[in-house]
């Protein structure tokens, strides 16, 4: 695994084979170009249109025919821990009132990376 580095600074890092040495989750969760799918049948994104090059792998049976999101009956929830975060404020905000957790969650939802929005002053 590349240890938190950039690709740009890990030595574990081959251009050639870029999904090697990585962090696990992603070959368990991503099915990425050059894996066996369908039977054994190499993963080749333009072959099956799949523009963004990565296909969902996690709970979907790669031998069936269909596993591309538009073309099968699967359905997928995607829940971005953000949201987690405020539904969480929500509800404890409802059974507590506003207490420290409500404003936690919310202000880091809030001052993350991106969205730099000023944190939630206690209170309002």
């Amino acid at each position: 695994m590349h240890r938190g580095l950039p690709i740009t600074s890990s030595p574990l890092y081959n251009a050639a084979n870029p999904y090697n040495n990585r962090d696990p989750r992603l070959l368990a969760t991503i099915l990425t170009p050059g894996v066996l799918y369908k039977g054994g049948i190499p993963f080749v994104p333009a072959q099956i249109g799949a523009s963004a090059g990565f296909l969902n792998k996690k709970g979907v049976d790669s031998t069936r025919a269909t596993v591309i999101g538009t073309q099968s009956d699967q359905d997928w929830v995607y829940l971005r821990y953000a949201d987690v975060l405020l539904m969480y404020a929500e509800a404890q905000n409802e059974v507590s009132g506003p207490v420290s957790g409500v404003y936690s969650s919310v202000n880091a939802v809030r001052t993350r990376p991106g969205v730099n929005l000023p944190a939630l002053p206690a209170g309002d």
